[in-house]
């Protein structure tokens, strides 16, 4: 099944990110990797395993931060791997081997190396036959598994009522004064210039969304204290969490207050 070649891949990404904490290229995943888009995203929890062993998203690759806790990943690769050999391991028991009983013997063997030692048969050493790989049919039905569950996700932004939300929120009229402003410069540089104010007013929105719009941090202040705090094993998410599509919560640790500052990752 395609559980094992995402388990596979799954150990061995955190295998090289556990053996070599300092080399950038194995705390990171492109998701454009083919690798990563045919055998880890169709399989289901696939993705979210990767949060939970640390791993974040960025703009296009996950990536495992150097304050995560290389111990946690450690651990959920273990548990990854030891579930995958037990499954492994009932397969191959679920289908004993019978060995075919032989017919009644007309003659009798007679032993070639001593008269008086008895011969013994040597039954025959039959190896487990190898895990079934997933075919074309399973692999195109996890895909579009998840072209449907992504195709009802991206419904959520047709919602009338939370468009007019987020456009409460948003100072269009400064940023499309803003575009123009942009634009009349493009304009004034390149005569030819094919841009036009659609095309900078993204621009601006996207300044303000990544500048204005929120805050990047790398660990919550103390909800309690204000003062630092270090990522800890993640929080079990809440009803309200999930209600709104979190299903992971961070858990920014206050070692002087012993308190966890909880930071649900929303998805919409």
């Amino acid at each position: 099944m395609a559980l094992y070649s995402g388990d596979r891949e799954q150990c061995y990404t955190s295998e090289k990110a556990s053996l070599f904490p300092n080399e950038e290229k194995y705390r990171s995943i492109r998701i454009g990797n083919p690798t990563f888009s045919t055998k880890l995203l169709p399989i289901k929890g696939a993705v979210e395993c990767l949060f939970e062993m640390g791993f974040e998203e960025a703009e296009t690759h996950l990536v495992f931060p150097r304050s995560a806790s290389v111990d946690q990943m450690k651990l959920i690769r273990d548990s990854i791997a030891s579930e995958r050999d037990r499954r492994l391991g009932g397969r191959q028991a679920a289908s004993p081997i019978t060995p075919t009983l032989p017919t009644t013997p007309t003659t009798p063997t007679l032993p070639t190396t001593s008269p008086t030692t008895p011969s013994s048969a040597s039954a025959p050493v039959v190896s487990a036959p190898p895990p079934p790989q997933p075919s074309s049919l399973e692999n195109s039905m996890n895909f579009f598994a998840t072209l449907q569950s992504n195709f009802q996700h991206v419904l959520l932004y047709e919602n009338l009522d939370l468009q007019q939300k987020a456009l409460s929120r948003i100072p269009e009229e400064r940023l499309r004064s803003e575009a123009e402003v942009q634009l009349r410069g493009a304009r004034a540089e390149d005569p030819d210039c094919k841009l036009g104010l659609e095309d900078f007013l993204v621009l601006e929105l996207l300044r303000w969304f990544k500048q204005d719009f929120f805050s990047w941090v790398d660990h919550l202040p103390c909800s309690r204290c204000s003062g630092a705090t270090q990522n800890s094993n993640p929080l079990q998410p809440s009803a309200e969490d999930l209600r709104w599509g979190a299903q992971r919560v961070e858990n920014h640790y206050c070692h002087t207050c012993r308190l966890s500052t909880r930071f649900p990752r929303w998805s919409q």
